[in-house]
């Protein structure tokens, strides 16, 4: 375990976040028409993506926040939905996905969602104008589903020219935050904590990265890896960019 070894002592702990930083976009997998993404891992990420969409498909719940801690998945349990969804292609006439971020823009926000509507807002010189385009391309639509990802504050879906989601059209309104108190103040009415791994699970996803138990369970290895998996914080991105980065 060359690398393993090397970066596992001294200062293995301190360049966790880096190494984050180095990895992510990496391994991802994408197909034609979908999200790139990475592979879901472990039963707890399934379980929750089968909540979401069970949220997503109930007709009584029309706006859906998914909130935790960043790092713990929810950003790819979610393009695993909308890439399932954008597949189907039955349920919803239009899905679309737009990244939000903490340096939220109103308007480059809607020049996203009008690229997916295939409407030009080039000549839309102010807000009012801008929201009367969107408004009646949304209109064309049965139904939509967008996806609002890395919310961290409210947004007002009317300055954005989101219509209401309700119970007449079966469109949905999906975001992804690290605060509930964003879920709350946007109305929401379904709620998915997406939350760390626990310590057992961890360990083994951290192991399964590195290489398995005979890389990682010699006496000289073990507690200084587990130190380090603790040092992910039960995060699954942290735990699986490590572990390769550990891996022989």
């Amino acid at each position: 375990m060359h690398v393993g070894k090397n970066m596992i002592t001294g200062q293995g702990c301190s360049i966790v976040g880096k190494l984050v930083a180095m990895h992510v976009g990496k391994n991802m997998i994408t197909g034609q028409g979908c999200l790139p993404t990475t592979t879901l891992h472990g039963s707890s990420a399934e379980r929750k993506k089968g909540e979401i969409l069970q949220c997503i498909m109930n007709p009584e719940v029309r706006k859906i926040g998914i909130f935790g801690m960043g790092g713990v998945g929810k950003t790819t349990v979610m393009r695993h939905i909308y890439n399932q969804l954008k597949e189907k292609k039955d349920d919803f006439t239009i899905v679309i996905w737009v990244d939000v971020s903490s340096s939220f823009n109103l308007e480059k926000v809607q020049e996203k969602i009008a690229e997916k509507l295939g409407c030009n807002l080039s000549s839309s010189t102010d807000e009012k104008s801008r929201a009367l385009v969107l408004h009646e391309a949304f209109k064309r639509r049965r139904n939509f589903v967008i996806f609002l990802d890395d919310v961290w504050e409210s947004v007002s879906l009317q300055d954005v020219s989101i219509p209401e989601a309700d119970g007449s059209n079966g469109s949905k309104i999906v975001w992804t935050t690290h605060f509930v108190n964003v879920c709350h103040s946007m109305e929401s009415q379904g709620e998915v904590k997406v939350e760390c791994l626990a310590d057992e699970k961890a360990w083994a996803l951290f192991k399964e990265k590195v290489g398995g138990e005979d890389v990682i369970m010699s006496p000289e290895i073990e507690p200084i890896a587990r130190k380090v998996a603790r040092e992910c914080g039960g995060l699954p991105l942290a735990l699986i960019t490590v572990g390769r980065a550990l891996r022989k």
